[in-house]
């Protein structure tokens, strides 16, 4: 049975040695075996190809997948404190890249920063909080917005940037920014903090990047008829299979490591999970498409930016919350 944070001896937010968590060893050895399967697939599928691995559609997703494992699985063991530093920064890349593919104004961006980063602090330190925080971003953006906008005939004047006839949409792209990442990611906070919390977020992220792998092998090799052709076009409904095939078998690891769920979390959570994964990835794509970017970012070989890779568990998290705080 894993050890919940909240039965954690000492302080709330300390650094705990994650070798002491008897599920580590556990984890860390599943997690390692799915990484070298996952590795032996991609050397197969790309024998061909072996000279330039890198150039591979596989490969770059492996080597990202291959780093960023083992620090999420670090971050999750380590305790309240680590979690929240990893979520915080989640957040504050996550803005920067949203910022980036929306082209949002300066004097947006920085507040955006601010509330975006306060938001995991707030979720870890003081919960109540969260709800005052995300209305004075509102406050706070739309005064910046009222007193930013210009008319038409005052910007052909010179008395602003041309770009201020669009400033309504940039506050509200910048409320986006707020609660986009930083809000949806700090759910992983609250989740941790459930009776085998640290085993439950694993089984997420577990099920999440198994629908994403299932959908993607799936997809490419039987996905004929799209789903959402004018926002992804690589985004089929035989790939929508393998998203839920995908989700119960990463979700499935909860049996093994975590605490006793009902069965109807057990039965009807994956499939939420594949659903939620779908429209996550689907409105990151969106995201993108309106605005003619290809990738959020160039931080990983294969996917792209940090938010090409956690956009279906941004959608995830808060999803699986709910269901867990009434059902489980």
């Amino acid at each position: 049975m894993p050890i919940p944070f909240s039965e954690q001896k000492g302080d709330a937010m300390e650094l705990i040695n994650p070798l002491t968590n008897p599920l580590f060893s556990t984890v860390a050895s599943v997690t390692g075996g799915i990484l070298a399967l996952f590795l032996v697939y991609t050397l197969f599928m790309e024998r061909k190809n072996l000279g330039q691995l890198m150039k591979t559609s596989l490969f770059p997703r492996w080597l990202s997948s291959a780093i960023l494992a083992p620090l999420v699985v670090l971050g999750i063991f380590s305790g309240p404190s680590a979690l929240t530093a990893l979520i915080t920064a989640l957040a504050i890349v996550g803005v920067w890249e949203y910022s980036r593919v929306t082209g949002l104004a300066s004097h947006f961006r920085l507040p955006a920063y601010a509330f975006g980063a306060a938001l995991p602090l707030a979720t870890a330190l003081a919960p109540q909080l969260v709800t005052a925080i995300v209305v004075v971003s509102v406050l706070v953006l739309g005064s910046i917005a009222v007193f930013k906008y210009r008319t038409p005939a005052q910007s052909a004047l010179g008395a602003g940037s041309t770009n201020n006839t669009q400033v309504f949409v940039q506050a509200a792209s910048a409320v986006l920014a707020v609660c986009y990442t930083p809000l949806l990611a700090s759910f992983a906070i609250h989740i941790s903090r459930m009776d085998g919390g640290a085993a439950i977020l694993l089984s997420l992220i577990a099920a999440v990047g198994f629908s994403d792998t299932s959908a993607f092998i799936i997809g490419k090799a039987f996905g004929k008829k799209k789903m959402a052709p004018h926002v992804s076009p690589n985004k089929s409904w035989a790939g929508a299979v393998g998203n839920v095939v995908g989700a119960y078998l990463g979700f499935s690891i909860i049996l093994f490591v975590g605490p006793a769920l009902p069965p109807a979390v057990l039965i009807g959570l994956p499939l939420l999970i594949a659903i939620a994964s779908i429209i996550g990835d689907l409105f990151e794509s969106l995201i993108k498409r309106s605005y003619g970017v290809k990738d959020a970012g160039t931080w990983l070989p294969g996917f792209g930016g940090i938010l090409d890779r956690v956009d279906s568990l941004l959608f995830v998290l808060p999803v699986s919350y709910i269901v867990l705080s009434l059902l489980a």
